[in-house]
């Protein structure tokens, strides 16, 4: 009921919307050429029923045909995908909820208008600056806090792809920005603990990783995340599902349910949503 509320808010929609164009800044999410694109919100025609933004028309990020038709290169749109959303699960701890094909759509890069980027209503400029103070601020009072969990913990490793920002011809455009999720910094950490241990085959470490995040059953928590039998020959991780391993999962769901399902009540409630 609190997470149809929130999606159902669309002033809650619209600071989400600028909240994650302002942590994707480096994507060039603030100005319209950039390599991610947030649509514009018009905060003036925009209540908690109503939310008016910019019309955005593109390739659904599922469409390989189309996508590969309009000279799109797969690759750097894998790049992109990973390093958006590496970025929101590791690095911000503010997840977009929702990026179902429909929500990330895939475009030519518009030609931009070195002038036409400043010209915004003053109410919408007023909230940049507003949200960019806030995060500065943010950052900085939880300085010592987050160095401290640094020390601790370590620090996650940052994803990132380079030169794809300034090289690739598209552009990834993230849609409806109701439902989001934050990540606390030590079940961040220990996610990417769990990435790292299964990529390396530790079960040690995986044991160690998921304890952390609550999870008992270790085994299966890892097949759950990766959706994908994370026990393998090879030294690296497939990339695709190979018929065995649809087979595998297929056996999992029916005949480990119980266990499954064990599995998910025991995730930590902001992870759900990451891991649907």
């Amino acid at each position: 009921q609190k997470t149809l509320a929130k999606e159902l808010d669309f002033e809650n929609e619209a600071d989400n919307a600028e909240k994650c164009a302002v942590h994707l800044a480096h994507l060039g999410t603030l100005r319209p050429d950039g390599a991610v694109h947030i649509p514009r919100v018009n905060r003036e025609l925009t209540s908690k029923r109503v939310l008016t933004a910019e019309f955005i028309d593109g390739i659904k990020v599922n469409e390989v045909a189309a996508l590969r038709e309009a000279g799109f290169c797969l690759a750097d749109l894998d790049r992109l995908l990973v390093q958006v959303f590496s970025y929101q699960v590791f690095c911000t701890g503010f997840v977009h909820a929702d990026p179902h094909p429909g929500n990330l759509l895939i475009r030519k890069r518009p030609f931009c208008d070195p002038q036409s980027r400043w010209f915004v209503s003053p109410l919408t400029l007023t909230r940049r600056v507003v949200n960019t103070t806030y995060m500065w601020l943010y950052f900085i009072c939880h300085l010592p806090v987050q160095t401290w969990n640094w020390l601790r913990h370590g620090v996650p490793p940052y994803f990132a792809a380079p030169g794809v920002s300034n090289s690739t011809p598209l552009q990834l455009v993230l849609l409806d920005h109701g439902l989001y999720d934050s990540l606390p910094h030590n079940q961040r950490i220990s996610l990417c603990e769990m990435y790292r241990a299964i990529l390396d085959c530790n079960e040690e470490a995986m044991k160690k990783a998921s304890f952390e995040l609550g999870v008992q059953d270790w085994a299966t928590f890892g097949d759950v995340i990766l959706q994908k039998p994370w026990r393998r020959k090879t030294l690296y991780l497939p990339a695709r599902l190979t018929e065995a391993d649809r087979m595998f999962l297929r056996a999992t769901a029916a005949e480990h349910f119980d266990r499954v399902m064990a599995v998910l009540q025991q995730v930590p409630r902001p992870m759900l949503l990451f891991i649907r």
